[in-house]
């Protein structure tokens, strides 16, 4: 996946306009693994360290532990979020080369995933 910029693109995701970097996302979710109810235990932990700190930085590693996140496990929401990219990147007006070349690398990644 090495070609695949660092490149941020607005997706909405549960009625919320979220800003998703594209690496970011399907790194952090397809390797991470979790199931679903291990998301959910693991929510409580986040969110109370999201909680105890003032960092801006550290709260953005907590995040999720305020977030609303779906009840799935994190492959299956890394698909969607891929598959929400690459419909976004297709119906995509006058597309860049950069876009263009993302799209072609998010559907190689996605139809290796799926």
């Amino acid at each position: 996946f090495g070609g695949l910029r660092e490149e941020s693109y607005f997706l909405t995701q549960n009625r919320h306009k979220v800003k998703m970097t594209v690496p970011i996302i399907h790194f952090h979710l397809w390797e991470r693994d979790w199931s679903a109810s291990k998301r959910r235990r693991e929510q409580g932990k986040m969110k109370n360290k999201y909680n105890s700190t003032r960092d801006l930085f550290e709260k953005n590693l907590y995040y999720e532990g305020v977030a609303s996140i779906p009840n799935i496990d994190d492959q299956v929401e890394a698909v969607q979020i891929m598959r929400e990219l690459v419909q976004y990147l297709r119906d995509k007006q006058d597309k860049t080369m950069d876009e263009r070349n993302d799209l072609t690398e998010v559907s190689a990644i996605l139809d290796e995933w799926t």
